[in-house]
């Protein structure tokens, strides 16, 4: 597999040279002129397709699918262990798959289906966080519901006033049908549970036998991935026949280990929008506290002074309540991303697992018929799949993406505050800057800062994170304050003491840097454990000026070192 041939179509004269100056050397001419023609849409993969290299369908009515939506229904049957009659008879046979998906047997069924719930449910989501906030403001504005108020004083007399509306309330209840709905998803999947005969040891192995057409025949490709993934032979060999045969855009990887996280906290997220929208318009922005601070506090830079101060203080509360589950998380994707580096890095066929080992010369001449050789698939996986995985799985922290979905709820509340004020009057200038900070650096950066520290209060180059509970609570303590202050920080420089043109450049300032920082953690050439390793351990070093700030170091940093 070529990484560098785009997604799109290939002049059939460049592609097959390009193809034979890379691993598919081995293969005919005829054949990868079929191969490009099928990329390109001219052309359709015949059963018969692929015969020399063991990827034609002898049986083609054992390539078959499954609805989605069934999966899902039925997961705690479909991801468990023990046998189960009727799963074969969900399937169907299928011309065309649309995803096949791969995972490892090892990983908890629980753990699995919810992955891949949250990732059939992604696009509608994304829909859905960006459509119908701007459906139910249209219908706001023209019905003006307008629920509560918020009063933020400016100076010894002045103020401003941001209506809220129910977005808050309406839209996460829309958001949370939308993820229930994925149990009606009509995707075709090929899953080996339900499509692969499991009472019936001859058409099972005449599944197995076919398994590489299978996902030649596939359109996109699916890893559920944990730490144990890159260490299964028959996964391995799933993924880097994929990318042999189709563009790298077509695979995805969704970690198991960022799901649980991004769930939690988009239930925070969204319960605190609620509380800080529709309490805090009766306490901290009621008129009577504006009224107490012009009277008490009238110069500007009291004023937001005390607004970071109140704000940091709401929210160290705040998200205690669900830091120490979001901590913890975020130490098992840690763990997880430092074993995949160790795989990738030493990756060789003779190390993967196998749980049946007779399917490993099975597996083997598959690997030798496809790519040439071991050393040639071994060498496609460590230069050409390690980076793809490495990418979307990320160097540090859960996916940016991920992050930024998880805090959709102020994007709701920012939006339904915008619609209901005077455009582009400095009131809602101030409310842009408010949102806009909160939502693309507050959290983001928080998300860093807590993997920041993470990894500076536990060694992360073991097979299991070190729960050492005197660390872990540091570290807590440590996330929260960092969280809090950075959020403190953002909605302070909202305040409308402080002038559009510091606080607007500003929040562009914060925002860019916090995309730059992830993208530069998850840049796909940056596949190098050393360089990987360095780089974090000079971020850390930030993580523990914080650390040993908050607590004494000789208790904060008793331990092994960063790696």
């Amino acid at each position: 597999m070529d990484g560098n041939v785009p997604a799109g179509p290939l002049p059939s004269a460049a592609f097959v040279e390009r193809r034979r100056s890379a691993t598919q050397s081995h293969w005919s001419r005829v054949e990868l002129e079929q191969l490009a023609q099928i990329r390109a849409g001219s052309a359709e993969m015949t059963p018969t397709w692929g015969r020399s290299l063991g990827l034609s369908l002898a049986r083609p009515e054992l390539q078959r699918s499954v609805r989605a939506g069934n999966v899902l229904r039925l997961w705690s049957t479909i991801f468990h262990h023990e046998p189960y009659e009727g799963l074969y008879e969900m399937s169907a046979p299928t011309s065309v798959i649309d995803t096949f998906v791969s995972h490892s047997w090892r990983t908890p069924g629980w753990s699995r289906a919810l992955t891949l719930a949250w990732h059939l449910s992604l696009t509608r989501l994304v829909l859905v966080a960006a459509i119908v906030p701007l459906i139910w403001e249209t219908f706001a504005i023209w019905f003006d519901i307008e629920l509560t108020t918020w009063f933020l004083p400016q100076g010894s007399d002045g103020m401003i006033k941001i209506p809220i509306g129910a977005a808050p309330i309406v839209v996460p209840l829309v958001f949370a049908i939308t993820m229930l709905s994925v149990g009606w998803c009509t995707a075709s999947l090929y899953l080996d549970r339900c499509c692969m005969c499991q009472h019936d040891t001859e058409l099972m192995r005449a599944s197995i036998h076919q398994l590489g057409a299978y996902i030649a025949r596939s359109k996109h490709f699916l890893i559920l991935w944990d730490k144990t993934y890159c260490s299964r032979l028959w996964c391995m060999y799933e993924v880097a026949s994929f990318l042999a045969l189709h563009p790298v855009g077509h695979l995805h990887l969704v970690p198991i280990t960022s799901v649980l996280p991004v769930l939690a906290l988009w239930i925070f997220h969204t319960l605190a929008t609620i509380g800080i929208a529709y309490v805090g318009a009766q306490i901290i922005f009621a008129r009577w506290f504006m009224s107490l601070c012009q009277e008490y506090l009238p110069n500007p830079a009291a004023q937001v002074a005390l607004l970071f101060v109140l704000a940091s203080s709401i929210l160290c509360v705040c998200y205690a309540c669900v830091c120490w589950f979001v901590y913890d998380q975020v130490l098992t994707h840690m763990s997880a991303i430092e074993k995949l580096h160790q795989q990738l890095g030493s990756f060789a066929v003779a190390n993967l697992q196998c749980a049946v080992e007779q399917d490993r010369a099975v597996v083997e001449k598959e690997i030798k018929r496809l790519f040439g050789s071991c050393q040639k698939f071994e060498s496609v996986v460590r230069n050409q799949v390690a980076p793809q995985l490495v990418k979307d799985v990320g160097v540090l922290t859960i996916p940016y993406r991920f992050i930024i979905l998880s805090v959709t709820s102020h994007i709701w509340f920012g939006i339904d505050c915008l619609s209901l004020m005077e455009w582009f009057s400095p009131d809602w200038w101030h409310m842009v800057v408010l949102f806009g900070g909160v939502v693309f650096s507050g959290d983001v950066l928080g998300m860093y800062a807590m993997s920041l520290i993470a990894r500076s209060l536990h060694p992360i180059g073991k097979d299991d994170v070190s729960l050492d509970q005197s660390r872990w609570r540091k570290g807590i303590m440590a996330s929260i304050v960092c969280y809090a202050s950075f959020n403190g920080l953002l909605i302070a420089i909202s305040s409308p003491n402080i002038p559009l043109f510091f606080s607007i450049p500003a929040s562009v300032v914060f925002a860019s840097f916090s995309y730059l920082l992830f993208r530069f953690n998850t840049s796909a050439n940056r596949f190098n454990t050393s360089a990987n390793s360095w780089r974090v351990a000079k971020a850390s070093s930030v993580s523990r000026f914080v650390v040993d700030f908050l607590f004494d170091r000789s208790s904060a940093i008793d331990g092994p070192g960063l790696m």
